[in-house]
């Protein structure tokens, strides 16, 4: 099987596994904006990216380089003393920061700390559990433990939520259970205990992995930092109910990160065995690919939003869509530059995504607080995009070192983007009819060899 068709294949089982649920899930959008107050939202989604920020401070992302390193071992010794580095590590850091955590939220009485730490610790769980379960080659084990867990986070919500009323906890205890029991589940179904073991404590095995997965961390604090800083700084200016309304805009563009990030997991795995077998092809034909269908599902979303959003949000949420375009805008960056990252990481180059992620993380947060008090929530989406954009053409420039990726389309994208934006807050409503249907049109014209092919394997499969 080729490295392309692996890569399909590895993504399909991915997909299969989490799609279903979070298509469910988006379709009980409607009901959790109407159960939940602004402010409300507003909090479960500062929790939930506070937390991303914390987890990878203490993990140190070992689990990452765990799914790495296990992707070289080659003997089940080996094996057995990456994953001990891993979770001895990594739970060492989680009792030591819920030894200083707690006394200091039982002296402050922060309301959201108890949250934020439950969340935590839920978060290190899955962390380590699906990065085990794909580090040993267990993708369809990772795929089938995220459609249990979307199931249980689901199911949970609408008890807890829906029927039970129990708003802003609710939603945290669903997230947090669901996490711990399927995490407990994959450790008992790889029988980790067979693999944990302080005897093989390696110290310079420990430094070794440490050496790769140290870079990572500021990288993704960095993109926390990018997060918690847009909260933060409309928390701290606008209140809670406006963070509530950026949240819930960032739910539409989330859902080209969601599926991208279906394709981003086997292709971190897929790239460093590409790697070894030193197929530049690949990594070429795979980019022009996905930078394609980047841009047609992004102006496709840009263009058609204001037609959708009405019968997915509640009336109270409306408003927000006048920031969708910008942050969908800025998934585009986002994601490509996030498969600029697995190429790095297949060349265990992670410090450039380090330095990268730290510097975006800046920009980010200057062009909030600048613009904060002069365009409202609008700077929070206004400096993502800036930030993203920044990100894409400084790891696209520095990937020549690497792999020589000759593309000139950039100016003309970002020019349709603009365009895109003019009419998007500008033109009357025929204009965007017009538009929406121009854009899906082109988007079928593009893609017309792929249909072409689907089309005949269906015709094929129906004759048979």
């Amino acid at each position: 099987m080729s490295r392309t068709k692996e890569l399909a294949k590895n993504t399909a089982i991915i997909s299969i596994g989490r799609v279903g649920t979070q298509l469910v899930s988006f379709f009980l959008l409607p009901l959790y904006t109407a159960k939940l107050a602004t402010s409300e939202y507003g909090n479960v989604d500062f929790v939930t990216t506070l937390a991303s920020f914390i987890v990878p401070v203490i993990t140190m992302l070992m689990e990452e380089s765990m799914f790495r390193f296990l992707i070289d071992a080659e003997t089940e010794i080996e094996k057995k003393k990456i994953i001990s580095q891993a979770f001895i590590f990594s739970f060492l850091n989680l009792f030591v920061g819920m030894v200083v955590a707690i006394p200091l939220l039982l002296k402050s009485g922060y309301e959201l700390g108890y949250p934020i730490l439950l969340y935590t610790i839920s978060c290190v769980f899955i962390a380590l559990a699906n990065a085990l379960s794909r580090g040993v080659g267990r993708i369809s084990l990772y795929a089938f433990s995220n459609f249990i867990c979307s199931v249980s986070i689901i199911s949970l919500n609408i008890i807890l939520i829906l029927i039970l009323d129990m708003g802003f906890w609710g939603m945290i205890i669903a997230n947090v259970l669901s996490n711990i029991i399927v995490s407990l589940l994959v450790f008992t179904i790889l029988k980790v205990w067979s693999y944990i073991n302080v005897r093989y404590f390696d110290l310079n095995m420990m430094k070794y992995m440490l050496k790769y997965s140290l870079p990572l961390v500021p990288n993704t604090i960095s993109w926390s930092i990018i997060n918690v800083s847009d909260r933060l700084v409309i928390v701290s200016v606008l209140g809670a109910s406006a963070n509530g309304l950026y949240s819930v805009a960032n739910k539409f563009p989330n859902i080209i990160n969601t599926f991208y990030n279906f394709f981003n997991i086997a292709w971190r795995e897929s790239s460093a065995r590409i790697l070894k077998s030193n197929d530049v092809g690949e990594f070429k034909k795979i980019y022009g690919f996905i930078k394609k269908e980047l841009f047609l599902v992004t102006i496709m979303l840009i263009s058609g939003i204001q037609f959708v959003y009405p019968f997915f949000i509640n009336k109270n949420y409306q408003s927000s869509v006048a920031y969708v375009p910008i942050l969908t805008i800025s998934v585009y960056y986002l994601s490509l530059s996030a498969f600029y990252g697995g190429i790095y990481t297949a060349y265990k180059k992670t410090t450039i995504l380090g330095t990268t992620s730290f510097v975006a993380a800046i920009v980010n947060v200057l062009i909030d607080i600048v613009l904060i008090k002069f365009v409202g929530i609008y700077a929070a989406a206004i400096s993502t995009v800036v930030s993203a954009f920044y990100l894409y053409y400084y790891r696209k420039r520095k990937m020549s070192h690497y792999l020589d990726v000759k593309d000139n389309r950039d100016w003309k994208i970002l020019v349709t983007f603009i365009i895109l934006l003019i009419l998007f807050y500008k033109a009357s409503l025929i204009i965007h009819i017009v538009e929406f249907i121009f854009v899906v049109c082109s988007a079928i014209y593009v893609n017309k060899e792929e249909i072409n092919k689907i089309y005949r394997s269906v015709i094929l499969n129906s004759k048979k």
